[in-house]
């Protein structure tokens, strides 16, 4: 949850959100899900996240990431 000027946004995970970006699947898209990967791959809860490429079967996608 995000706030912006007395409003309230809900805001996915960082897990959530490079799985998206992997099922989006433009060139674009794919460089953000890295960036977000790269910049975060401490903090990431890893499990989760391939819980997320599972279910939006992107899995080849984040298989590539990972070797990027």
């Amino acid at each position: 949850m995000a706030r912006f000027d007395g409003h309230e946004v809900n805001v996915g995970s960082l897990e959530q959100q490079i799985a998206y970006k992997l099922f989006l699947g433009t060139e674009k898209d794919f460089e953000d899900a890295l960036h977000l990967h790269t910049v975060f791959r401490e903090q990431l809860d890893t499990d989760a996240l391939e819980t997320y490429v599972e279910e939006l079967e992107v899995s080849d996608r984040y298989a590539e990431l990972r070797g990027a």
